[in-house]
């Protein structure tokens, strides 16, 4: 099963990303408000996604740069967007690997989805 991971902090875009994940990427999503829900919730279902997909703020709260490296330490091999403001974008840019790219907002819902679909290449099937 092909699972995509979305963390972020508000319900709301928690939702949405997953929804339009699952459409554009043709993956199963779960998704979780921090790291260790998530990695718990992992744990759980006992697999690894093949993409992570990290919100860091909204209206709900923001995600800090440790606990995204946390994450981001634990599924070490797997790729990982990012979205962030533009007052973030020096953290972003320092956790940016091989296996991590990100966006800066403002960006919609599809452009996310799109980037995703990039990132998984040939991994995940599109859907029409």
């Amino acid at each position: 099963m092909a699972l995509i991971l979305v963390v972020s902090p508000d319900w709301r875009t928690r939702a949405l990303l997953a929804a339009q994940l699952c459409e554009t990427c043709g993956c199963d999503t779960v998704s979780a408000p921090g790291s260790d829900e998530a990695l718990s919730l992992l744990n759980i279902m006992g697999v690894r996604p093949v993409l992570v997909v990290i919100d860091t703020g909204g209206v709900q709260g923001e995600i800090g740069k440790t606990e995204i490296e946390h994450l981001l330490t634990a599924l070490s091999d797997t790729p990982a967007l990012l979205i962030g403001s533009a007052f973030q974008r020096l953290i972003l840019e320092r956790l940016k690997t091989q296996h991590v790219t990100y966006l800066i907002r403002p960006v919609s819902i599809g452009m996310i989805a799109e980037t995703a679909r990039r990132l998984l290449g040939g991994m995940a099937p599109t859907q029409t």
